[in-house]
């Protein structure tokens, strides 16, 4: 056997080989994403003029959940948003006029978001408009988020009117480590009480789809959120127009956990249900289904994580509907009436515990939240004033997507191989 003249090419050749192999083998498989655990904190507080009063910081790092109190540097009231990293460090929050890092420090450039005469005279206490704001990740950068909140000002028309929805891009690296908002008070819309801001994510897994509401109109604005920021802006006119002005009167928009259906609930004019397209965005199949609870001041929706369950909030009453009944609105069951000496329902979210959370409208230290939200009728378990938040709370909840809903998987869109980890929580 003769001895091989050039071992050290052939060898060379082979380790090359091997490295396009496992290069073919990762272009051609699925992106494993980690979990996303960008709601596991919620800083919740309250209102008192514009004196600074001390919030709550509650945790769903761990189970049970710990809740502490948080002595911030801004009021939270009704619009509100914890954002955590994608392990669930606590990073920022902002109750839409301000933005703080987690050491309770604005942000560079973290003030006046959402400026106007009324945002100036409720400059500590934090904007009040339903759902009025959101954060997202942005597609690629893992220290970037893109925050969408409302404007609220004065109107000689309406006395107070909601004018516009605008986004502020931050960077939480910028500033050594402090956090800089980028890009503040960029506009998406503009119009005419438009408010109770939700995003849904894309069928490819990676953008997101953000949509805004028009109070008094059957009017929907969407936009997309992808890698090069916002495109695909513009308006859908669908459905039922509200007959009464429920700006006062509570009530929440949001998609269900796994994206197929969008829920427009005020206790005023009743769930304006549609399906949804998480590919192109379009709202079809409008239903109208009417809630007897009416003139609620103080009214809250959320879905269970199967998507099956949707509960409904009046001051007084929570309500189950089946989505999957053949005839929802006959589907209707009351599963828990407000206790004596207890607080009453208004707003809520579905947590990353599983569980669903209700705060009351009013200044209280007591919760509701919804044990088994999966469970049909009141096996759901509502347990009245089953959380105790150690300094007071008014209505102040985050809105949170389902970070964790990934591709639609076999659909036209899903085309970037994105998979998400399933998150599973056990308790006892």
């Amino acid at each position: 056997m003769y001895p091989d003249p050039n071992p050290g090419v052939r060898i060379f050749n082979f380790i090359n080989m091997k490295k396009a192999l496992l290069f073919l083998v990762l272009l051609t498989s699925p992106i494993l994403l980690p979990a996303q655990f960008y709601d596991a904190n919620w800083v919740s507080g309250a209102r008192f003029g514009n004196i600074v009063v001390a919030s709550n910081l509650i945790s769903f790092n761990s189970i049970p959940i710990s809740i502490n109190g948080f002595y911030g540097n801004t009021g939270m009231s009704l619009t509100n948003i914890t954002l955590s990293d994608k392990r669930g460090n606590f990073l920022l929050y902002s109750n839409g006029i301000t933005a703080l890092n987690n050491e309770n420090s604005f942000m560079l450039n973290g003030d006046s978001l959402s400026w106007s005469g009324l945002t100036a005279n409720n400059y500590k206490d934090g904007s009040k408009s339903t759902q009025g704001i959101i954060g997202l990740p942005d597609c690629f950068i893992d220290s970037v988020f893109y925050l969408v909140h409302v404007v609220k000002d004065y109107s000689s028309f309406f006395g107070v009117t909601q004018n516009a929805v605008l986004f502020s891009k931050v960077d939480m690296q910028k500033n050594g480590g402090g956090g800089e908002v980028i890009n503040k008070n960029d506009t998406l819309w503009t119009g005419v009480r438009i408010q109770e801001l939700s995003a849904c994510q894309h069928g490819n897994g990676r953008d997101w789809w953000v949509f805004a509401q028009e109070d008094t109109m059957n009017a929907y604005h969407r936009a997309l959120l992808g890698p090069d920021g916002f495109s695909h802006i513009d308006t859908q006119r669908i459905g039922y127009k509200p007959v009464w002005d429920f700006s006062e009167g509570g009530g929440q928009n949001l998609f269900t956990p796994d994206g197929t259906k969008y829920i427009d609930f005020d206790a005023w004019n009743g769930i304006r249900m549609f399906d949804f397209n998480r590919c192109t965005g379009q709202l079809s199949n409008p239903q109208l289904i009417a809630f007897d609870q009416k003139w609620s001041f103080g009214a809250g929706a959320a879905i269970s994580p199967n998507s099956r369950f949707l509960y409904v909030s009046a001051s007084n009453a929570i309500v189950q509907y089946d989505l999957w009944a053949s005839d929802i609105k006959t589907s209707a069951d009351t599963v828990a009436l407000r206790t004596a000496n207890l607080p009453g329902f208004s707003m809520m979210n579905l947590m990353m515990d599983g569980r669903i959370y209700v705060v009351p409208s009013g200044l209280t230290r007591k919760g509701h939240f919804i044990r088994y939200p999966n469970r049909k009728g009141t096996a759901c378990e509502v347990v009245q004033g089953g959380v105790d938040f150690p300094n007071r709370v008014d209505a102040s909840i985050p809105h949170f997507p389902n970070y964790r809903l990934g591709a639609d998987t076999g659909s036209p869109c899903d085309t970037l191989g994105v998979v998400h980890k399933p998150l599973a929580w056990w308790r006892y």
